[in-house]
């Protein structure tokens, strides 16, 4: 998964796994990411599995290791787009 924006933006990422039918609990993941579009620039991506995993030479999970009842969501809070904050006590902006 990117992560596009062509406004300069900073989110915190969540994630949870739901077992079979019993959803799993929403955790954050690492740090606010921040994301900037420099001017002149179209837009700027990130990817999640940069996000998850620092350096250039990402492990991915193998497809046939994934449990197929299994639900894997992931969610975004933007806690900055532009030079607009969210206003919640903590978050940037």
């Amino acid at each position: 998964m990117i992560i596009w924006s062509d406004t300069s933006i900073a989110f915190d990422l969540y994630r949870r796994t739901n077992l079979a039918e019993t959803p799993g609990k929403w955790e954050r993941i690492g740090e606010e990411i921040e994301l900037t579009v420099p001017d002149g620039d179209d837009r700027r991506g990130v990817s999640l599995t940069r996000i998850l995993q620092k350096g250039n030479n990402p492990q991915f999970q193998q497809l046939n290791q994934l449990l197929e009842e299994n639900q894997y969501e992931y969610a975004v809070h933007f806690t900055r787009v532009g030079t607009l904050g969210t206003g919640i006590p903590g978050a940037s902006g």
